[in-house]
């Protein structure tokens, strides 16, 4: 990491009090840029979350300690956009639906541990309407 234009710029590296990698990614014009990832304790990668000029941009991840998948989704612009999964730590389904623009839109299913709905509902504009 360094300074360019008295901006950070270069890869970064933070770290927990133990030694332990706590986050990563890279900044470019003092905003972070590319992928970078947290960290839990264990050295499990908690998110991966993909940055363009210091907005969220593109693939985002969330994972539980276990490093299964909790949820996952797209930034556009830094806004939640299209299909977002959330997830049991056993891996199951537990709720999808999309985004427009940052806000829920249209219908969003829940579930149940053994893969059943257990609730629908129907947004416009991050708003429940039915």
């Amino acid at each position: 990491m360094f300074y360019e234009d008295g901006l950070l710029s270069g890869a970064a590296k933070y770290y927990y009090e133990t030694g332990e990698i706590k986050e990563e990614g890279f900044y470019a014009k003092g905003k972070k840029d590319g992928e970078w990832k947290d960290y839990y304790l264990s050295g499990i990668v908690e998110k991966k979350t993909t940055y363009k000029l210091g907005e969220k941009e593109g693939f985002w991840l969330c994972t539980y300690e276990t490093g299964e998948v909790k949820e996952e989704g797209i930034y556009l612009k830094g806004k939640e956009e299209g299909s977002w999964k959330c997830r049991y730590k056993t891996g199951e389904l537990k709720e999808r639906g999309m985004y427009k623009n940052g806000l829920k839109e249209g219908l969003w299913e829940e579930y149940d541990k053994d893969g059943n709905v257990t609730g629908k509902k129907i947004y416009r504009r991050g708003e429940v309407v039915k």
